[in-house]
């Protein structure tokens, strides 16, 4: 899919964020976690935790699933390929 200058400065403002990048990380790693297990890990409020999550959402790089009273996010599978191709840039 082809991707206008506005999306690509969309994309590359929220991957230019250490926690997003994190988030990322820890999912790459781990599959599915919770706002929680995320926030422990970061060291970070749950509210910022949340904000970060909700921005990686917006873009379809994250997708959310409830879940026993919990949401649990993961990487998209469904993710744009360009997109996958940055990610797996930066998770070396």
């Amino acid at each position: 899919m082809a991707k206008n200058l506005f999306q690509w400065a969309e994309i590359f403002k929220a991957l230019g964020s250490t926690y997003r990048l994190q988030i990322i990380q820890l999912l790459d790693k781990n599959r599915k976690m919770s706002v929680t297990d995320l926030q422990q890990e970061l060291k970070i409020s749950h509210k910022n935790t949340s904000r970060n999550l909700k921005i990686l959402r917006s873009l379809n790089i994250l997708k959310a699933q409830g879940k026993a009273g919990h949401v649990f996010y993961e990487i998209n599978p469904e993710i744009d390929k360009e997109i996958l191709q940055i990610l797996k840039h930066i998770l070396k």
